[in-house]
C-alpha cells in the first residue's frame, strides 16, 4: 500500500477533500481510497488513526486565501460543464428501499459502484435526525445501462434479516438529479 502526505492551505480545503474523496473506489484499484487527517505531531496509536477532523486553531482557519481554495476550483470546473451537467433522466436515477438502519452514503456507493460510473450527484442514504438511515436512498448513474444492470442484480435480493432489497428507477417528475456523462 502507498501513502502520501498532502498539505492544504486551509483546514476547510482539507476537510472538503476528506469528505469528498475518502472511500471512493478509483479506477484500477481494488479497495477504496482512504483520505484522513494526519495524526497530531507526537501522537500515535489507534485512537488517532482514523482522524476525520482537522486540528482547528492556528493559522489559516478562516479559509479562503487569495486563490479562493479548492472549493472555488471545483465550482469553476463544474460550472464549465467539465463534470457533466444538466438533469439526469429518471432511468439513470435509482430509488433503493429496505436498507438497514446503519447504511451510509459510502455503503450505497460501494454496493452500486461495481455496476458502472456513478454520476457526480452520487449515492445518498436518507438519514433521520439521529443519523441512522431511514431505510431508503438514491443512486445516480452516468449511464442507463449501468442503472439497469444494478436493478437486475440487486432488486429483490434477500437481506440477512429476511426482507428484500428494492431497487427501481425514479418515478414521477422530469428527473431532478444533476450530473451526466
Amino acid at each position: 500500500s502507498a501513502s502520501a502526505l498532502v498539505r492544504f492551505k486551509t483546514p476547510e480545503e482539507a476537510a472538503w477533500v476528506v469528505e469528498n474523496l475518502n472511500g471512493n473506489l478509483a479506477e484500477g484499484l481494488e479497495t477504496p481510497v482512504v483520505v484522513r487527517f494526519a495524526n497530531k505531531p507526537g501522537h500515535q496509536g489507534s485512537d488517532t488513526q482514523s482522524r476525520s477532523e482537522p486540528y482547528g486553531g492556528g493559522k489559516g482557519t478562516k479559509g479562503g486565501g487569495k486563490d479562493g481554495g479548492f472549493r472555488s476550483l471545483y465550482g469553476a470546473v463544474k460550472k464549465a460543464g467539465l463534470l457533466g451537467g444538466g438533469t439526469l433522466p429518471n432511468e439513470q436515477q435509482l430509488f433503493v428501499k429496505n436498507l438497514p438502519s446503519d447504511t451510509t452514503d459510502l455503503d450505497l456507493y460501494r454496493l452500486f459502484a461495481p455496476f458502472g460510473a456513478i454520476a457526480p450527484t452520487g449515492a445518498k442514504a436518507m438519514t433521520g435526525p439521529d443519523g441512522s438511515c431511514k431505510g431508503f436512498g438514491f443512486v445516480d448513474f452516468n449511464d442507463q445501462a449501468c442503472a439497469q444492470a444494478a436493478i437486475s442484480a440487486l432488486n429483490g435480493f434477500q437481506l440477512p434479516n429476511g426482507s428484500t432489497l428494492g431497487v427501481s428507477t425514479k418515478s414521477g417528475g422530469k428527473g431532478g438529479g444533476k450530473g451526466g456523462c
